[in-house]
């Protein structure tokens, strides 16, 4: 408090404020455990599904995609197709990301 009765502003804090039990107020990274709520078996089907269906599915339709492409900037009805075979080459990485997070298989 200065003589003339007005006190300092106050200074906003050099670093952000620590939450309770030491993290800090910053997203901190994902992490995985193994508990009651975890179903490693959905892990073992996606797997599954990824070697054994998801990847000779993609690379039949990635071939297919290629050889087609080029046809869907002239017509509507290839466009069609080359869009689901599209999707069809990004089965595995959907089956990944199942796998990853545990998602029920059916």
């Amino acid at each position: 408090m200065y003589p003339n009765g007005i006190t300092a502003p106050s200074m906003p804090p050099y670093f952000p404020p620590i939450q309770q039990y030491g993290y800090s107020q910053y997203p901190q990274p994902i992490t995985y455990q193994i508990g009651p709520q975890s179903y490693p078996w959905r892990s073992v089907l996606w797997f599954m599904a990824l070697i054994f269906f998801a990847w000779p599915v993609a690379y039949f339709a990635a071939v297919v995609y290629v050889t087609l492409a080029p046809f869907g900037a002239c017509c509507n009805f290839m466009r069609i197709i080359t869009d689901a075979l599209l999707l069809a080459v990004q089965f595995p990485c959907l089956c990944t990301e199942n796998m990853i997070q545990q998602v029920r298989f059916c």
